[in-house]
């Protein structure tokens, strides 16, 4: 909060945050998923790969989040900054999240919603396979920061005909503010 508001106090800028955040969560009960992704979860859950949300987001709003999106069932671990000793663009809660999952980032996809910060935690994570979501960046900045690929939704066929390529059996995704 001090490199976006240096005038307030390190309390103000708390207590901002929290009322932002609090805001967030009151209006959150009209929000959806993303075009594509109930078929990339049937997708998954077709071929028995498992998911973790890895974040940023405060522990609330994740918790809240999967609820209202209906993705609970899927992502049943969610590894937040708090469980991090840094958040992204630092690695460490992917690596959590592999470690979680008990895999090694070979095995393991990130999908990257339109954060060139969370892309380069994905990268920096032993070089996960990282494919960004350009909802409102441009394709070619994400993968600047070293996507595999840049897709508009989830409804891309590169999307599919790569997963498609991978598939085996300990191969898992993790997905990041779906």
């Amino acid at each position: 909060m001090k490199d976006i508001l240096p005038q307030l106090s390190v309390t103000e800028g708390e207590r901002f945050a929290d009322e932002k955040e609090a805001l967030f969560r009151e209006g959150s009960s009209h929000l959806g998923l993303m075009e594509g992704f109930s078929e990339l979860l049937a997708w998954t859950q077709t071929h028995q790969i498992e998911g973790v949300l890895a974040t940023n987001a405060p522990r609330l709003n994740a918790e809240l989040m999967v609820q209202v999106l209906g993705i609970k069932e899927v992502f049943h671990t969610i590894v937040l900054e708090d469980d991090c000793i840094a958040g992204k663009p630092d690695p460490e809660p992917y690596k959590v999240a592999l470690h979680k999952l008990g895999i090694t980032a070979e095995q393991a996809i990130a999908l990257e919603d339109d954060s060139p910060s969370g892309i380069r935690a994905a990268v920096a994570a032993n070089n996960i396979s990282t494919i960004g979501i350009a909802s409102t960046h441009d394709p070619q900045q994400l993968q600047e920061e070293g996507t595999l690929m840049a897709i508009p939704d989830f409804t891309d066929l590169r999307l599919l005909t790569f997963l498609n390529s991978l598939i085996e059996p300990n191969l898992a995704v993790i997905a990041s503010n779906v």
